[in-house]
């Protein structure tokens, strides 16, 4: 790789300029170290916006300048750069440090006093909410998730993300960016602080990002709904346009349908991954089947239920910030104690299902057993991982969920869901929806909410998975870099042979992609 990069950034010719008006700018967000792709898509992409307004870039950076990604930008024309953060430069701001160890205590303070879902709620740096993201990276990694503690971790993601807004906050003062530029959303970093901060202070913001699953350059914009409610919500009206004022045949809806349990089209909505694990059995259940698997043919239940938690390690807050609990794990715990405690009645059968990816990518699949087998109720059931999600559908009467797309497919099959906040398909009437933890728990308790969608509210939700797994703003295919190229293994590994032969006779400025950019930004 190393003779085929250093190649790269010799022949790369600069697409930025910089004699342009020194008093306009935009922001370049560095992903990071071993970040390749990322770097690549964003100085393209920086480049259409140099070329087209006539405005400086500004690169922000936690890496050193000797690094092997800095020099990659350089290779573009990137020469002005910023720190995001690093510990042995904070020391040349006493001031930043005391003031957000000021910040500190008072994001301590809120866990004390509220509890983690207080402080994921409540704190925020001059009216920009972070509260969300800096619990995201916090139960990212070691499973923190199971016991959230004010603990060594969770004090430096707190400090880090602190020192880190307020580096952000100078550089969005001082040199007022225009557009800015950012490759990823879920954690506190200089991405997702920035994006906060772009809403708030209503500037331009693009994410460019491959698709691995589905194979597709796609570019995103955020807004402040989306951040409530995630990427993909109802409330645009691109959304009102082509769903609630748009027919659509049922019978083209239906093959849609068919075709993505199948796995036979790209989805913009609904990951692939989560598709394929979600479907890939071949034995079809009959209700009888499943109830003589947990040995209760020999009872009659007036409702089944399923509980269908996220992955307890993703991101709780990547596609909304409303939500009612912590994190998804709270969320299965309380409503699993709350079930085993206060449900009284002998009629109704609880299956929890697991996320597939909680099992496959995360190994969660013990807790899930764990939380089942504590329990030792005989109403309180742990899935058959042998039953795909449209089979288990089909038997139940409701599902509850944190926000996930199961809720649109129980919708589709006429079934009612109880969420724990704000989903993509909020505000549609397809979902039971509460405004408190209370309200939510109440909901379980009268489980005559669990009624029969209409015929009307069926088709809705057909349009709205439609509109969601089809709507996208995907880009050219780049002839430098392709498919084939953007899928190695390795990022470092997209420096290669075929990548220099294909710059070599293309140029960025003439690739399809760039040429698309343009009439796109």
């Amino acid at each position: 790789m190393k003779n085929y990069f250093y190649s790269f950034l010799k022949k790369n010719k600069k697409l930025i300029k910089t004699d342009y008006n020194k008093s306009k700018y935009f922001f370049l967000i560095d992903r990071g170290k071993g970040h390749y792709i990322s770097a690549l898509h964003a100085s393209i992409l920086g480049g259409v916006i140099n070329e087209k307004y006539k405005i400086d870039p500004v690169v922000i950076s936690d890496l050193d300048k000797r690094e092997d990604i800095i020099n990659l930008y350089k290779s573009f024309g990137y020469l002005n750069y910023l720190t995001g953060f690093r510990y042995k430069y904070i020391f040349f701001n006493m001031i930043r440090i005391f003031l957000s160890i000021i910040i500190l205590f008072k994001g301590i303070y809120l866990v004390k006093r509220y509890s983690f879902y207080g402080f994921v709620t409540k704190f925020n740096i001059r009216n920009i909410f972070i509260g969300d993201l800096i619990f995201n990276s916090y139960i990212r990694y070691e499973k923190k998730f199971l016991n959230p503690k004010i603990d060594f971790q969770f004090i430096n993601i707190l400090f880090t993300s602190i020192y880190r807004t307020l580096n952000l906050f100078d550089y969005f003062e001082k040199y007022k960016p225009k557009y800015v530029i950012v490759a990823t959303q879920s954690y506190a970093n200089n991405h997702a602080i920035s994006i906060k901060i772009c809403v708030h202070k209503k500037i331009k913001v693009y994410e460019p990002y491959f698709e691995r699953y589905s194979r597709e350059y796609r570019l995103r914009t955020y807004d402040k709904k989306k951040i409530e409610y995630g990427y993909q919500n109802t409330f645009s009206k691109d959304f009102k346009k082509n769903v609630i004022n748009k027919k659509i045949k049922v019978k083209r809806l239906n093959v849609f349908l068919k075709k993505r349990i199948r796995g036979q089209i790209n989805t913009s909505y609904t990951g692939d991954r989560d598709l394929r694990y979600s479907n890939n059995s071949k034995r079809k259940w009959s209700l009888n089947e499943l109830l003589k698997f947990y040995r209760l043919s020999h009872k009659k239940f007036e409702k089944i239920i399923l509980l269908a938690p996220h992955a307890f390690t993703d991101a709780p807050h990547c596609r909304g910030n409303i939500f009612l609990f912590s994190d998804y794990y709270s969320q299965t715990i309380e409503t699993l104690k709350f079930i085993n405690e206060k449900i009284k009645s002998q009629k109704v059968l609880w299956i929890l299902r697991p996320h597939p990816t909680s099992i496959i990518e995360y190994g969660e699949e013990g807790l899930v057993k764990e939380m089942v087998n504590e329990l030792n109720n005989p109403l309180i059931k742990l899935c058959p991982s042998n039953i795909n999600t449209d089979n288990i559908l089909d038997l139940v009467d409701g599902v509850i969920t944190g926000r996930g797309t199961i809720g649109l497919e129980a919708a589709i099959k006429g079934k009612k869901t109880l969420i724990a906040g704000g989903a993509s398909y909020s505000g549609l009437g397809l979902a039971i929806e509460s405004k408190s933890k209370k309200m939510y728990f109440s909901k379980i308790n009268d489980l005559k909410c669990f009624t029969k969608l209409s015929k009307e509210k069926i088709y809705l939700a057909k349009k709205t998975l439609y509109y969601f797994d089809t709507k996208k703003i995907e880009l050219k295919e780049s002839k430098i870099l392709n498919e084939k190229i953007r899928l190695k293994i390795k990022q470092q590994d997209v420096f290669c042979k075929s990548l220099l032969k294909s710059y070599n006779k293309i140029g960025f400025k003439k690739d399809p992609l760039y040429i698309n950019l343009m009439k796109v930004v």
